[in-house]
């Protein structure tokens, strides 16, 4: 399976801006044959910590993108998201995979960045999320999250 990982710049806190930019990347991608499309972590608006501002629903405008995508050139999108989801107490830096069937799958990053003092504007995730993806078995995960190993030995006989 070709995965594409996709390092692009963002539009600072502005979603709808990085949005239209990382478009035509993600159809360049799927056009040279990538089943999976990867962006970076909080794609939309950069790596801020003013998550009072930035954060969106779970079906927000960040969500709705990497569905659309995934529908219309008919792969699999993926990208976190700054997301305030009415269930939880506090913001969430959510991993969301989105499929080309309208399929979904989320999962909030365990461990936020506390070097950068993430800890303090979102809240941390409590479960691992697992998903096959085409035949491929995918734990996800988010930027610091691989700095511990014990949450992937973990997943491993999965």
């Amino acid at each position: 399976m070709k995965i594409a990982a996709l390092q692009h710049d963002v539009v600072w806190e502005d979603a709808k801006a990085t949005h239209a930019h990382v478009a035509p990347m993600i159809e360049g991608a799927a056009g040279a044959g990538a089943r999976i499309v990867v962006l970076t972590e909080m794609f939309a608006t950069g790596f801020s910590l003013d998550s009072e501002r930035i954060q969106e629903p779970p079906d927000g405008p960040s969500a709705s993108f990497l569905a659309e995508q995934a529908r219309l050139h008919g792969v699999w999108v993926a990208a976190s998201i700054p997301t305030n989801d009415p269930a939880l107490p506090r913001p969430v830096n959510r991993f969301v995979l989105a499929g080309p069937n309208g399929e979904s799958s989320t999962y909030d990053k365990i461990h936020p960045f506390s070097y950068a003092k993430e800890h303090e504007r979102y809240a941390a995730g409590t479960r691992h999320v697992t998903v096959d993806v085409e035949g491929l078995r995918c734990s996800l995960f988010v930027c610091y999250d691989l700095r511990f190993a014990d949450e992937f030995w973990a997943l491993a006989h999965d």
